[in-house]
């Protein structure tokens, strides 16, 4: 932090000005400090949403989604047993006590959710171990959801996992290999025996895991998928997605592609388009994109003011 071009240390975000620099350029690609602080805002709004229910009485949704930092992600696909377990408690998951396995919602046949992550996903995770090591690969963002539940007497909850991406078919293998060890992550955190034991989550070294390919709104360019990514991360931790099961069990599918496709309806009410057709779509898409980008810089560029200013001592606003 006491490096010279630091210009905000936010949450569990750090931006350079290079990073700075990238989000108020209008095409550029958003490495993963961007991404990050991206889903620190909308982890803060989410945060004071739930406050602000609980001052009115209201109860908060349950499970809180967690949102996953694009490096830790990264650190997930290559770390031994041992270390992923350990995220897999750090996310939530543990060994239930005896009260914590009940059944789902009296009347429904779906067991209640333990947990819900949403992870950015980087087409470079489903490189190889030797691959992963070299920094700055990458050429595309989405985003990959988990939703856990867990059956009375289950000996480890399960992982439904849905995939949004703006460039369909682009990251369906990186999905599947991140998919793959947050699945073993689960096992892993709930295992009471050795972990070695555990048995392996591939077959030829393809991960064994169901990943839905999801409806989402779509890019226009080839660079704006990083600020789609994080549109659709703002859309699936909404509580009202997931207050409406009240925690007890999840929102089917069509909820999920519901709610990202939302997207395009907010943007088109000040980007000039109705979302109708291709051409409209496109309109809508590219509103959205310049919307974002320009929400991002400006929150960037005002939190940055006010942590330079603190760290000058300076009387800040």
């Amino acid at each position: 932090p006491g490096h010279p071009d630091l210009i905000l240390n936010y949450r569990d975000a750090i931006l350079y000005r290079s990073d700075l620099a990238i989000l108020r350029n209008p095409t550029a690609w958003l490495n993963d400090a961007c991404v990050n602080f991206g889903l620190e805002r909308v982890s803060a709004r989410r945060e004071e949403e739930r406050r602000e229910r609980r001052g009115g009485g209201a109860p908060s949704p349950s499970p809180v989604p967690l949102l996953l930092d694009p490096s830790v992600v990264s650190y997930a696909m290559h770390c031994d047993d041992e270390d992923l377990a350990d995220l897999g408690r750090s996310w939530g998951l543990s060994p239930p006590a005896e009260s914590a396995a009940e059944g789902g919602e009296k009347g429904s046949d779906r067991p209640p959710v333990r947990a819900v992550w949403i992870a950015p996903v980087n087409d470079h995770h489903a490189a190889s171990a030797s691959a992963f090591a070299t920094p700055g690969m990458g050429n595309h963002w989405s985003v990959l959801l988990a939703v856990v539940s867990a059956s009375a007497g289950a000996s480890a909850p399960v992982a439904n996992f849905h995939h949004f991406d703006s460039h369909p078919g682009y990251n369906r293998r990186a999905a599947r290999a991140v998919a793959g060890r947050l699945g073993r992550a689960i096992r892993l955190s709930y295992s009471t025996c050795s972990l070695s034991s555990v048995p392996s989550e591939t077959t030829e070294g393809v991960a064994s895991v169901v990943v839905e390919e999801r409806s989402a709104p779509r890019q226009t360019n080839g660079h704006d998928c990083g600020v789609f990514a994080l549109g659709v991360v703002e859309a699936l931790s909404d509580p009202r997605l997931w207050g409406a099961c009240g925690g007890s069990s999840q929102p089917v599918a069509e909820d999920f592609e519901r709610a990202a496709m939302a997207l395009f309806s907010s943007a088109a009410a000040g980007g000039g388009g109705d979302g109708s057709g291709s051409e409209g779509n496109l309109v809508v898409a590219a509103a959205f994109a310049r919307r974002k980008r320009v929400e991002l810089a400006e929150d960037a560029v005002a939190l940055a003011d006010d942590y330079l200013c603190k760290k000058r001592g300076d009387v800040c606003r």
